[in-house]
């Protein structure tokens, strides 16, 4: 600690260590503050505008057109697809799971083995989990899926045009614009 604070000390003595000084610093700091919090305002309001963009105006109008595609005279090609977005209600994960084993999917199901080791068993880390049980340590098991697993599985029963609750693997469809 005290090498820290004589770090400190010697940084000091090269910036200044008068009153004025330091509390100029102290304001320099907070007008940083000030304009780190605008610039992550205007970038949050930006990245709004832009989504709005994306996933609704600029789809909207090229299906009320009735163009799936179109090229801008700089030869950036414009485009809309549907797409789907997954994330997986906690409360639901073992009704998803099983859904997806119905669907064929059981080998992207995880297995997870956790490990109640208590205090001070360092030397259980290193033994197997197979003698977790015969040497008294308390193992749980449960599952998991990948979100990429559940959506790719859901995007391929749409396009074999079959139809699921979205909302029950916490999906929903969206559509997207490109400009590439």
């Amino acid at each position: 600690m005290t090498d820290d604070l004589d770090e400190l000390a010697a940084e000091g003595e090269k910036i200044g260590t008068s009153l004025e000084e330091v509390t100029a610093l102290a304001y320099k700091m907070l007008d940083l503050q000030a304009t780190v919090a605008k610039r992550e305002a205007a970038l949050t309001e930006a990245k709004e505008a832009l989504r709005k963009i994306e996933m609704g105006d600029l789809p909207a109008a090229l299906k009320a057109a009735r163009m799936k595609e179109f090229q801008l005279e700089n030869g950036m090609t414009v485009s809309y697809k549907e797409d789907l977005t997954v994330s997986v209600p906690k409360a639901r994960k073992g009704a998803v799971i099983d859904k997806m084993r119905e669907w064929g999917y059981a080998a992207s199901v995880s297995n997870v083995l956790t490990v109640d080791l208590g205090k001070g068993n360092d030397n259980v880390v290193k033994s197997l989990m197979a003698t977790a049980e015969e040497m008294g340590v308390k193992a749980t098991v449960s599952e998991d899926i990948a979100t990429g697993t559940v959506k790719s599985a859901l995007k391929k029963r749409i396009e074999k045009g079959l139809s699921d609750d979205l909302s029950f693997f916490g999906a929903f469809s969206l559509t997207k614009a490109t400009v590439k």
